[in-house]
């Protein structure tokens, strides 16, 4: 026992090693609990945590949602174009006019009776008129709507049994004369577009929660729109103005923790009468689609406009003119500018290219446990710094060759970007998990106050640190 009991106590390791006192170098450090009675330090602590605990559970988790897991979306979209008809009627239909404006009263026209002011003198061109099927040309990443249009014709200079080929077509004037000369060949004709910032498009989008069978339709959320000047520092969110049945029971972007809990039993409470109105809605739409084709589109965004709405949501998605689109980003088609070579140019003139962005998101403030369901969309429009803007294309060839067509326009880009929050217990307790690390924080600020700050720092280092006597073999048994 006596040996088990000396080896225990480490008596074998002597009292020196290489001059240095054994149990100083094998010391044991050990936490000590030690309560100071004072006000100070204790009330200090307390607001420490008080704040940590602001900061976390309050700002973080209830205010901001970090708590929450997002998952980013998928999402489709389609453009429909449609010229402005007379009294909102739909183009397809035998008796319906357009509603363009006559060429005596548009100042980019050369036909222009009207009295000019400003600049607008600076880019004028002859005009023609384009309705809604011919004019937009769809691209792969969106859609080009044609402001100014030129036709040159081309004829064959090559045959096919041709040895060497120079050139295979040459441009001709309008009376069918080859061009000659230098420098750029000119149209036979060119025009602008008559009212091309009239022309409205649908937007009609929806999107899928990625890893889950989640899916929303334009038509069961919520939409907004941001309006900004063209440096966007100044920038204003505005609420959709919606047409269909579906709004007033939708939850709204900003809804609360309660405003959505609230929402989630009324559709609890009247989940089967309202499936049954989203049906009888479906049926509607279809037949109404049937019997009238888009006139529902054009309709609601002529009477918005004339309200003085900028967009509008309608069943099938939302609509707006080019001229929205181009507001919201901030530019115009008619502001001119002057060329290296002198010459007045505008973006009607020589074409531009924006985007529009859907952003879809479901987490408000102050949202515990359930987020925005059906989550809302914001949509943005960006212009991109682009000199011009165009698109060639053969309009019809011939026996003597082709007519080639460029059309200068603004080019339309739909993108749709978010992410979804949904609550996940093991994503909020790992979260939380995290966040209470920084509960320690207080400790550790407290102790460097108490040690290096407050007037009494000496009186609480001795409290905090305290070192015993040495309890080494040899000096016990003395």
């Amino acid at each position: 026992m006596s040996a088990i009991r000396d080896f225990l106590h480490f008596s074998w390791l002597g009292d020196k090693i290489c001059g240095q006192d054994v149990d100083t170098l094998f010391a044991y450090q050990t936490p000590r609990v030690t309560k100071i009675h004072d006000r100070s330090l204790g009330c200090t602590k307390l607001l420490l945590m008080f704040g940590i605990f602001l900061y976390i559970f309050v700002f973080q988790i209830w205010y901001k949602g970090e708590h929450m897991e997002l998952v980013p979306i998928e999402g489709i979209s389609r453009l429909q174009w449609q010229q402005p008809t007379n009294e909102w009627c739909n183009p397809h239909d035998i008796e319906c006019l357009s509603n363009f404006a006559t060429l005596d009263t548009l100042p980019y026209c050369t036909d222009f009776q009207g009295q000019l002011s400003g600049n607008q003198s600076l880019v004028q061109r002859d005009c023609d008129y384009y309705d809604g099927i011919e004019l937009p040309i769809t691209l792969p990443g969106g859609s080009l709507i044609p402001t100014y249009i030129t036709r040159y014709k081309q004829a064959l200079a090559c045959k096919r049994d041709t040895k060497i080929c120079k050139r295979k077509y040459v441009y001709l004037d309008e009376e069918g004369n080859h061009q000659r000369g230098h420098g750029e060949a000119k149209p036979v004709n060119s025009d602008f577009v008559v009212d091309a910032g009239k022309f409205t498009v649908l937007i009609d989008h929806s999107i899928k929660v990625k890893g889950s069978n989640q899916a929303y339709d334009d038509f069961n959320m919520v939409g907004q729109y941001t309006k900004c000047n063209e440096a966007r520092d100044e920038c204003e969110t505005k609420p959709m103005h919606c047409v269909h049945e579906l709004c007033g029971k939708l939850a709204h972007p900003g809804a609360t923790m309660f405003t959505s809990l609230s929402s989630r039993l009324r559709r609890a409470t009247s989940g089967n009468k309202l499936r049954r109105a989203e049906s009888t809605l479906a049926v509607e739409e279809e037949q109404e689609e049937d019997a009238d084709g888009p006139s529902a589109t054009e309709q609601a965004a002529a009477k918005a406009a004339e309200s003085g709405v900028e967009v509008t949501s309608i069943k099938q998605g939302d609509v707006m003119s080019l001229e929205t689109l181009l507001a919201l980003a901030g530019i115009d088609l008619d502001t001119p500018w002057q060329a290296g070579n002198g010459e007045w140019q505008n973006r009607r003139l020589r074409g531009t290219a924006i985007v529009v962005t859907i952003d879809y998101h479901n987490l408000n403030r102050w949202t515990l446990m359930y987020p925005q369901d059906p989550p809302s969309y914001t949509i943005s429009v960006t212009s991109r710094p682009v000199h011009k803007f165009k698109q060639a294309f053969i309009e019809k060839e011939e026996s003597w060759g082709r007519m080639m067509r460029w059309d200068y326009g603004v080019y339309v880009i739909v993108q749709q970007t978010g992410s979804l929050a949904t609550f996940n217990p093991v994503h909020c307790l790992t979260m939380i998990a995290a966040a209470m690390g920084l509960m320690a924080v207080s400790n550790t600020l407290t102790d460097l106050m108490a040690m290096y700050a407050l007037p009494n720092k000496d009186s609480y280092l001795a409290l905090k640190y305290k070192e015993s006597v040495d309890f080494g073999p040899s000096k016990t048994e003395k």
